[in-house]
């Protein structure tokens, strides 16, 4: 409807070859399992990755005007086997919202928030996200505009 979406998405791959640790696939942060720590190569990395991401996005926010409220179920295997049978998990809420907008009605920058949970981090308690993104494409002609 035009007050709710769905979205899913998979992602994987792997590598017969031994690989130096920055080619290693890494799972972890924002754009994979939400709630773990970015590039932790002990725990979360090896030559071989499969994350699935589900999301649904509720659009009528009571705080945010035209910003969805979202909840999530984050789930990944990765190192230099797979294992199915300790994935990687995290599941919560969120939000994100523009903060400024420039001439042409695109915003320049996103703050958002989540609260999750996941039996690996933060002693299995729940945990919040602060998020901030910035985005470099604003260009005023002589130089790029930063916040």
């Amino acid at each position: 409807s035009n007050m709710d979406a769905l979205l899913f998405r998979i992602i994987g791959g792997w590598s017969k070859k031994h690989l130096p640790v920055q080619k290693l696939f890494y799972v972890g942060g924002e754009g994979t399992v939400r709630g773990f720590q970015y590039l932790d190569t002990k725990k979360f990395s090896g030559r071989q990755m499969l994350l699935a991401k589900l999301e649904y996005h509720y659009f009528n926010n009571p705080f945010f005007e035209d910003k969805p409220i979202f909840l999530f179920y984050d789930i990944a295997v990765a190192g230099n086997k797979f294992d199915f049978s300790n994935p990687i998990i995290s599941y919560g809420l969120g939000t994100m919202s523009d903060f400024r907008t420039i001439n042409d009605g695109s915003s320049d920058y996103e703050l958002g928030i989540i609260i999750y949970k996941t039996k690996d981090s933060n002693n299995g308690n729940w945990g919040i996200e602060f998020i901030y993104n910035y985005f470099f494409n604003n260009y005023d002609g002589d130089v790029f505009i930063l916040p």
